[in-house]
């Protein structure tokens, strides 16, 4: 369990977010940005606006984002902007 978390310490987080390059995937790029930044997360976040690069991951709804190359959110539900926060920013600190 130490080595886990020492390990984890020590390799980057390598945030994607993975879309077509819609305007929805580029509004979640730009949300999981302010939330980590928020966060205190300091982590590059890149956004991969490839359809292929998604189709390879096996996943049906976009935008995707990946922490450390897993999947971690799949899909942009219509909520309240608040409320997507909190669950990204959940998501981030559960995978740092």
């Amino acid at each position: 369990m130490i080595e886990e978390i020492e390990k984890s310490e020590t390799i980057p987080m390598d945030i994607k977010v993975l879309g077509s390059g819609c305007p929805t995937c580029k509004k979640l790029f730009n949300l999981v940005s302010r939330v980590a930044k928020d966060a205190g997360i300091t982590e590059n976040i890149t956004y991969v606006p490839d359809i292929k690069e998604v189709l390879k991951l096996n996943v049906l709804k976009t935008p995707v984002i990946t922490i450390r190359g897993k999947v971690v959110m799949t899909g942009f539900e219509i909520e309240p902007e608040e409320v997507k926060k909190e669950k990204i920013k959940k998501i981030l600190l559960d995978n740092k």
